[in-house]
């Protein structure tokens, strides 16, 4: 049930969960309850070119079913785009050529930007806040974006 800060995350698990297991492309993401958070991992390559910020042809459907599921909670959502790519960070930090983004974080922030927006126009009741990262997802092996549902009242 909801309140005026948020919604249960053990309820929030179950909703999710049972959202995604009638979607062929989302029955397989990763849903985490912890302590504080509902975390949400989707693999970047669902969602993203590889190495860019260009969304795939199946970003919009996925992310519509994302935010369907999500779209009624209070909560404060945080999107963070897990974006390590060889090629930059074997260049560190360091602004690479004919390339639109100068450094790994900064691709990994436009990645999140463009799903915070693209969720909140689904109908998130608040603006996602993004998160850029040059590093993989703590316990994941490749890059992704997880989403996070902070416990209520979490600011």
């Amino acid at each position: 049930m909801l309140d005026a800060k948020g919604i249960d995350l053990s309820y929030l698990v179950s909703v999710v969960k049972n959202k995604f297991q009638a979607n062929p492309i989302l029955q397989n993401a990763l849903i985490e309850a912890k302590l504080d958070r509902v975390s949400i991992i989707l693999p970047l390559d669902l969602l993203f070119e590889s190495g860019t910020a260009t969304p795939t042809s199946q970003a919009g459907a996925i992310l519509s079913t994302v935010g369907g599921s999500l779209n009624s909670i209070k909560n404060r959502i945080e999107i963070h785009a897990y974006a390590s790519d060889p090629s930059r960070a074997a260049q560190g930090e360091e602004i690479i050529a004919d390339d639109p983004f100068a450094s790994g974080w900064e691709l990994a922030i436009a990645q999140s930007s463009i799903i915070a927006k693209m969720l909140h126009e689904t109908g998130l009741s608040r603006a996602p806040i993004a998160v850029g990262h040059i590093t993989d997802p703590p316990g994941q092996s490749r890059p992704a974006i997880e989403l996070v549902v902070r416990e209520m009242g979490a600011e």
